[in-house]
């Protein structure tokens, strides 16, 4: 029944590939290039299931192998048959060769319901589902778990969808809340670190620890330094996460000095038991031991004094 649903649903060319048969359960593997979409998996399901309503008989016979392709019968692609195969048939749905055991009556399937579909390799899916007894079980089990979606968002299950798009949309404009809230902290730290800066050799440097909600946080605020300095060298560092998170910048003309920032940065990473770089004028990395961040900085802050002396 499946194997007929398929192929009317997605085309002639979905052909059983393998198979697991169990009296509650099945596993089938098809021939297809695309996974199928919700309304064609539930298009598979509600044919399988009118056919199982429908309450068709399902016959068998002996014939020859050339007898039952002059009838129709869907033979398995290389699938070897002897000179005598089993046709099983039910009604007019479908017409197949197959050896196994199987009901003298559609309705005795009871139910069907489909569990996953996926690709198990290139152009091959499979589809595993449940039968009678256990497909109703599933149903069951689905059920309550939607009653107790439902209860945790105090709603009945039917008006779960929207007030879970609702939470969505709540929590949508919260973080870009979040996001402005971080955008004016920010900007008062770097109003607060700007005092820590300092000229060397008619260059300014900015090297220090501070506080920082992420790496991508922390790599905005040491560009939004350099910025704010001018011809400047930037480098911060910040504990996020239990770990250590350092960003550098530096101006072109700091770059033409000799400033080498991905080199820096890497050198000040590898003492916090990290690593990392990046480019003449900007670089990231990551550590491990916080405690050893102000000797990094120590490192970092040589390194630049001394390629600018």
């Amino acid at each position: 029944l499946l194997h007929r649903a398929l192929r009317m649903t997605i085309g002639e060319h979905a052909q059983q590939k393998g198979s697991l048969v169990e009296p509650e359960r099945l596993r089938f593997d098809f021939s297809h290039l695309s996974a199928l979409s919700e309304d064609e998996l539930s298009r598979v399901e509600n044919i399988v299931n009118e056919t199982i309503l429908a309450m068709h008989p399902v016959t068998t016979c002996l014939t020859s192998l050339d007898q039952a392709r002059e009838m129709g019968a869907t033979a398995l692609f290389g699938e070897k048959y002897g000179d005598e195969v089993r046709i099983v048939e039910v009604n007019d749905f479908s017409m197949e060769l197959c050896g196994g055991a199987h009901v003298t009556n559609t309705g005795q399937i009871g139910l069907f319901k489909i569990i996953s579909e996926g690709s198990v390799g290139s152009g091959l899916r499979r589809i595993e589902a449940m039968t009678g007894r256990a497909a109703l079980q599933y149903l069951n089990h689905c059920e309550n778990q939607l009653k107790s979606a439902a209860a945790i968002l105090r709603t009945v299950p039917a008006e779960v969808p929207v007030r879970i798009e609702s939470l969505n949309h709540h929590i949508k404009e919260k973080d870009k809340e979040i996001e402005a809230l971080k955008a004016r902290l920010s900007k008062a730290s770097v109003d607060e670190i700007l005092d820590k800066a300092y000229e060397y050799n008619g260059a300014k440097i900015l090297i220090a620890a501070t506080e920082s909600a992420d790496a991508n946080n922390l790599r905005q605020n040491a560009e939004m330094l350099k910025d704010k300095l001018g011809p400047a060298v930037v480098i911060l560092a910040a504990v996020i996460d239990d770990k250590v998170a350092l960003a550098g910048f530096a101006a072109k003309e700091m770059v033409v000095r000799g400033i080498h920032i991905g080199k820096i940065i890497g050198a000040a990473a590898k003492i916090t038991g990290g690593g990392g770089g990046g480019r003449p004028d900007m670089a990231q990395a990551g550590g491990k031991d916080i405690a050893k961040i102000q000797e990094a900085l120590d490192t970092a802050r040589k390194m630049v004094e001394n390629s600018l002396a």
